[in-house]
């Protein structure tokens, strides 16, 4: 019974201790920060403002039938009754008129600039998600470097251990008459080289972490004072298909749909409606409809009668055709052929974009091809390299080898390590790249 009691309150009190180092530690996966960052961007909340912009412009298409509508009240007072008219000191004359006047225009471009507005909608819309593509991406290479770096901080601490046994282990040596005096101070040197790095490396990854996580969105506040833990793991899973064949398959699937071929396109469609609508302007007739309502509110009174209230109406109707805009060189043939010329640049535009687009996804395939065949030769040489480090360990032990060979040994050992890394974050990088140009995540 004791001891059960003794159980559950150690397990209370580890319990509290380690909520209590939590309490002092910001942890964090890849997809905390890339959530921080699409909530803070200041670029992409720019674009979100012009999207939702466009958005309302978009739902308000109604207002283009919207006649135009102005109303104007004025008082006119005159005292122009002749004093013979007067039978009362009051007998004036006034006036209020109220004007109320509708304007409509010609309604050729409406269904035009309607699908404008779709389309100024719909083009911002894909800027905001390609911009949020490109946050992610960002943010997330930013999040793979952390991590190697942590690795590289760790391999560089185990080094400096190493070194440090080793160093123990001449000290002794020496005071026992084993080995010498320049034995000793090669392994000191070798030590504070070791620790050198790992304050080194410790100091550029504070730096690199602050960095990462104030353009990520965090504030001073909630970075302050506490220990930052980033968690996650880099996986770099083989290619399933060859270079060439990955590269096409990814190019038919998902380059018809990329946010910028789908803009180039609906660039192209907007250009076109908008040189219709320029022609429309130029060379079709406009139609205007006007009305006006004019009511007296007050007319004053004559005689001590009330003067009658009096109101009219009045409607106009026009027709009119350029003829300028059809004689070449004017100012309004010039305008035409200027909007259908902006519709064959935007033609281009788009077949320079999809090649482009392409030849980006096809460079990414073969470069991660590579870079697979160089993480396995790197994952060889490392292998290879322990081995190396360990027989000359025990070689060295032994006295059958020199002190320099064994740190060469060590220090290659160690490089082999730090080239895997450099590798495998290569990879990781080009896979976001890809989850880029392909604006989807990538999976085999």
């Amino acid at each position: 019974m004791t001891g059960r009691f003794f159980a559950v309150g150690f397990f209370f009190v580890a319990a509290a201790l380690w909520a209590e180092a939590d309490a002092g530690a910001l942890v964090l996966t890849r997809e905390d920060c890339v959530e921080r960052a699409l909530r803070t961007d200041a670029a992409l909340q720019r674009k979100a403002v012009d999207m939702e912009t466009a958005r309302v412009g978009a739902a308000n298409l109604w207002s283009e039938f919207f006649p135009a509508v102005s109303a104007g009240a004025s008082l006119a007072y005159t005292d122009g009754v002749p004093e013979s008219r007067k039978t009362f000191p009051a007998d004036t004359e006034y006036q209020v008129p109220l004007d109320i006047t509708l304007t409509l225009s010609s309604v050729l471009p409406i269904p035009i600039n309607m699908r404008i507005a779709k389309l100024a909608y719909e083009t911002r819309l894909l800027d905001w998600q390609t911009e949020q593509r490109a946050v992610s991406v960002r943010v997330s290479q930013g999040f793979f470097r952390l991590l190697v770096e942590e690795e590289s901080v760790a391999l560089l601490e185990e080094m400096l251990a190493i070194a440090e046994r080793q160093l123990a282990k001449d000290e002794t040596q020496f005071r026992n008459g084993l080995t010498n005096e320049l034995s000793v101070l090669r392994s000191r040197l070798s030590v504070e080289n070791a620790r050198y790095a790992v304050d080194k490396a410790r100091r550029d990854r504070r730096q690199n972490i602050g960095a990462f996580l104030s353009a990520a969105g965090f504030t001073d506040e909630e970075m302050s004072g506490k220990e930052i833990r980033l968690t996650g793991t880099i996986e770099t899973p083989p290619l399933a298909l060859d270079a060439d064949g990955l590269a096409d398959r990814l190019i038919e699937e998902f380059l018809p749909k990329r946010p910028d071929m789908v803009a180039a396109a609906a660039e192209i469609e907007r250009l076109e409606l908008t040189a219709s609508r320029t022609s429309l302007s130029q060379r079709g007739p406009t139609v205007a409809l006007s009305g006006t309502y004019r009511g007296n509110l007050a007319g004053g009174t004559l005689g001590g009668e009330n003067q009658p209230f009096s109101s009219n109406l009045s409607a106009r109707l026009s027709v009119s055709v350029p003829l300028d805009s059809w004689i070449p060189g004017t100012k309004g043939a010039q305008a035409v052929l200027s909007a259908n010329a902006e519709v064959e640049k935007a033609r281009l535009n788009l077949q320079s974009v999809r090649q482009s687009a392409a030849n980006s996804i096809r460079s990414i395939v073969e470069n991660m091809q590579s870079t697979l065949s160089s993480i396995e030769i790197a994952r060889l040489r490392a292998e290879i390299a322990e081995r190396t480090y360990r027989m000359s360990e025990a070689a060295f032990e032994r006295g059958a080898m020199e002190i320099l060979d064994y740190e060469n040994a060590r220090a290659s050992w160690a490089q082999s390590r730090q080239d895997l890394l450099k590798e495998r974050l290569a990879y990781k990088n080009l896979t976001l790249d890809l989850e880029r140009e392909l604006n989807a995540d990538y999976a085999q």
